[in-house]
């Protein structure tokens, strides 16, 4: 009997000290985190049944400087459509894009296409950098001990890249400069590149909602834990 309520009071002290996977323990007050939702809507996705989320964010600290290679940061943690950065300096934040990566069995395919000395990836990936617009929309200022929260957002995907402004531009060429746009190259790296662009057609309550529910998350995934306290306050 003592050995059932050790491993019960055991287990409480486990979850009430827990930290999120792959979020490490919270070593200064000196930094804060970020975190977003980014859902994903592929070309030719009508009524968006093809929306996903991605496996990684990247975000660039905003200042008045041309961004440089250590400006840049990836999520480091994600729940559901979710993405954490922490352990970042003070300062106004950005998100740039995101990427995910589609595992598919060619090997019938590339059994054919080995004659001609042809060999396709196993896995292809999809790489979106957002607009100016929508970034703004998300800029936060990460402070000391505080996990600053940039919003949900569904984010339509588009192969003209051309059509990019400078921010996706500069994005891309910091970050994946050997990404070219979409064409033939791109089937044969199986890597593609998109514009995104934040979907506008939402209704407003709709809107409203999935904001709402992006807030309630946040504080499931922290709830307990040792990042709990550092959720703005109300």
């Amino acid at each position: 009997m003592r050995t059932l309520a050790f491993c019960a009071f055991l287990a409480v002290a486990l979850l009430n000290c827990a930290t999120p996977i792959g979020l490490p323990p919270r070593e200064s007050g000196a930094t804060g985190a970020l975190v977003i939702a980014i859902t994903v809507s592929p070309p030719f996705s009508p009524l968006g049944v093809l929306d996903r989320t991605c496996d990684s964010v990247y975000f660039v600290r905003d200042s008045d400087d041309v961004p440089r290679p250590e400006d840049y940061f990836q999520s480091r943690f994600r729940r559901q459509n979710r993405f954490y950065t922490p352990d970042l300096l003070p300062g106004a934040y950005l998100p740039a894009g995101c990427s995910y990566d589609v595992a598919a069995d060619l090997s019938d395919i590339n059994r054919h296409a080995e004659r001609y000395g042809i060999s396709l990836p196993s896995t292809s990936s999809y790489t979106t950098y957002f607009s100016r617009t929508m970034s703004e929309k998300a800029r936060v200022i990460v402070q000391p001990g505080k996990i600053a929260l940039m919003g949900s957002f569904v984010v339509d995907m588009s192969l003209d890249f051309d059509a990019a402004d400078e921010f996706q531009q500069a994005n891309r060429q910091m970050l994946t400069p050997d990404l070219a746009r979409f064409g033939i190259g791109s089937y044969a790296n199986m890597k593609f590149l998109y514009r995104g662009t934040p979907r506008d057609t939402e209704e407003e309550a709709t809107a409203h909602e999935r904001q709402e529910n992006f807030q309630r998350g946040v504080a499931a995934d922290l709830a307990g834990t040792h990042w709990e306290p550092m959720l703005p306050v109300e």
